[in-house]
Formats: C-alpha cells, structure tokens, sequence
C-alpha cells in the first residue's frame, strides 16, 4: 500500500481585495481577488503535478531552491462582495506530498444535480471565476502538468516537462530534460530544450527554436514553424503551412499547404495531398530524399554537393521538368525524366500528379 504523507505548508500571507468595477455602482458588479502564498517543505521530492480545471500556470525552476513556492490569485467577478467572498471559498488549492511527488490541484464548485452550476445561480448566470497560480520549484524537479482551460507557461527546469491542455496557450523555454505537449485548442511556442520534442496541437501554430533532440510536431490546423534543430524531425499537419530550418533527417505528411525545409543534413521523406514542397540541401552523407504531391509543385535545391552523387527518378502527369543537374539521362518522356548523377549512390526521387519539378545544384 502506498503511504500519503502530507507536505509541510507554511501559510506566508493571504490579501484579500474587493473592487468596484469603474464608473458602475458596487452592488452592479464587485471585482473580487484573493491572494495566497504557501511554502512547500518537502522529503525527496522529484517531481511536481499539477491538475486544474480553468487556471492560467507559471511553473519556474530555481536553482538551490529546496522548498515549492506558491503564489495563487482567486479572481471572482460577482453582483455583490458578500456573493464574491462565498464563490471565492469554494475555489480549493491543495497540495500535498505522495510518494517523491509534490501534488498541487484546483477545485472549483460543482454542478448541482439539475446540471446547474451553483454559482451560475448566485450570479444570475453570469459566472466569471479564475485563478492564476505561480509556481516555483527546484530547477532538477519534473513537471507534469495539466489543465482544462489556461495558459501554461514553464521554464529552466531540468527534467522532464509534460503540458497537457484543453484550451490554452504554451510557452516553455531552456528546458534540460524532454518535453511533452498536447494542446487541444491553442498555440505552442519552446526554445532551447536539451532533450528530445514532442508537440501537438488539434487547432493553433506551432513554434520551435533551438532543440537538440529529435523532434516530433503535429497540428491539424495551424502553422508550424522549427528552426535550429540538433536532431531529427517529423512533421504532420491536416491543414497549415511548414518552415523547418537546421535540420538533420526530416519526414513530412501534409495534406494542405505549403512545406519549406531549408539546410537539410541528412534524408527526407515527404509526402502532400495538396501543397507545394520546397528543399534546401546540404548533405553530410550519401541519403535518400523522396519526395511526392499530389498537387502542388517540386522544388529541391543542392546547397553543397553530393559527391557520391543520386539516381534520378521525376514524374509529373501535368506540369513541366526544369533540371539543372550533370546528369546521364536513361529516359526521358512527357511525364518523367530518370538519370544518374555522378556516381549515383542515393536516390532521388520526386513526383507530382499536378505540378512542376526543379532540381538545381550549387555551382560551387
């Protein structure tokens, strides 16, 4: 049987604020916040947790720091204080200790069993309640984060971060585990994390910067934009225009939209139902890069050579070829052109049902 153990909380200040809103009358509408810090003593803790409904996190790693700061703000708009005071008690922040774990939730009142809630009754249906929680743990600490509804926000923690969110945005930065997000409706932007990636977003863009790792991201509607990747990449998007800069191998499957992977190191598979596909390489070693769309043009670029050199394969139903290559051509025809390149040791193959395709080398 696992052991509970429930965490030293040391209670620093609670402020209470009641606010009327400008210009309007106090029993109109009473702003409402409630202020709250706690210190967390802990035993070998390693990992924090955090659960909430309808919060806006900041979850900070600090170096040295050997206890869980908390900073939370209740925020409760009502018709009078006396309602906002009653809303206010009935939004729990707990805490407590199992195991190696620091657990921190929210609670928020329940819906009564006609399926309406409490405080839409006390308000006349006019519920507005939230809280914003800052957090500061020791930076070797994990996190494991979740949320229904809010933003979330991480940075300078050394383990590993996993963000999961209904309708939020993410921000996270100098990570030095891996990092896990899955955002249901909402944008994700990360910069420098040690580990490796992995990123999701039902609805909303995608930004990444400086990763040394491999990386995995996916959106089915919204943009992706990866630069300065140490590792590999794949990339999947439903419906949202790509760009991926500094990069070692790359997969891709789109369905609509434009893809951009420029400085390219290593191999490339991708794929597009719809959209155009643009590549810049600069290859390290002899790989293959195969390419196809089904409507939408072929671009392919050699940055630097490849001195092993490829074998060509290129069709297209209806578009048109323009090659630059030194190439021997084997076959050519209205809808495809094969030939080898230099010692043709790699691949190359490209093909588009409706669209160009240009391949050009670097002339130096």
């Amino acid at each position: 049987m696992r052991h509970v153990r429930i965490a030293r909380i040391v209670v620093s200040a609670v402020v209470s604020l009641a606010v009327c809103g400008i210009g309007t009358p106090c029993s109109a509408s009473e702003k409402y916040e409630e202020k709250i810090i706690r210190t967390v003593e802990f035993e070998d803790a390693e990992l924090l947790i955090f659960e909430g409904s309808r919060d806006d996190v900041e979850v900070v790693g600090k170096k040295g720091l050997n206890t869980v700061k908390i900073v939370a703000f209740k925020r409760v708009t009502a018709d009078s204080d006396e309602e906002a005071n009653r809303i206010a008690s009935m939004m729990l922040l707990e805490v407590e200790q199992v195991g190696d774990e620091i657990r921190i939730s929210t609670e928020y009142p329940k819906r009564t069993k006609s399926g309406t809630n409490i405080i839409s009754y006390l308000l006349g249906h006019r519920k507005h309640m939230s809280m914003e929680i800052h957090i500061e743990i020791p930076a070797r600490f994990s996190a494991d984060i979740h949320t229904a509804s809010g933003d979330v926000s991480a940075e300078d923690i050394s383990g590993l971060v996993e963000i999961y969110t209904a309708s939020g945005d993410v921000t996270v930065s100098n990570l030095g585990g891996s990092l896990h997000v899955s955002v249901a409706s909402g944008d994700i932007i990360s910069k420098n994390v040690a580990g490796d990636v992995d990123i999701k977003s039902a609805s909303g863009d995608i930004e990444g910067r400086d990763f040394e790792g491999d990386t995995r991201a996916s959106t089915a509607s919204g943009d992706i934009e990866l630069i300065e990747l140490g590792g590999d990449v794949e990339v999947k998007t439903a419906s949202g225009d790509v760009f991926v800069e500094d990069v070692r191998n790359v997969q891709y499957r789109g369905t609509s939209g434009t893809a951009r992977f420029k400085k390219v190191t290593g191999k490339v598979t991708a794929s597009a139902t719809s959209g155009d596909i643009s590549l810049w390489l600069i290859p390290e070693l002899g790989n293959d890069f195969r390419v196809s769309t089904s409507s939408g043009d072929i671009s392919l670029y050699f940055g630097r050579l490849l001195e092993e050199g490829y074998v060509l394969n290129a069709r297209t139903t209806t578009g048109e070829f323009d090659i630059n290559l030194p190439i021997k051509i084997s076959k050519i025809g209205r809808h495809s052109v094969s030939g080898v390149v230099r010692k043709g040791e790699s691949i190359l193959s490209l093909e588009t049902v409706s669209g160009d395709i240009t391949v050009e080398e670097s002339k130096e």
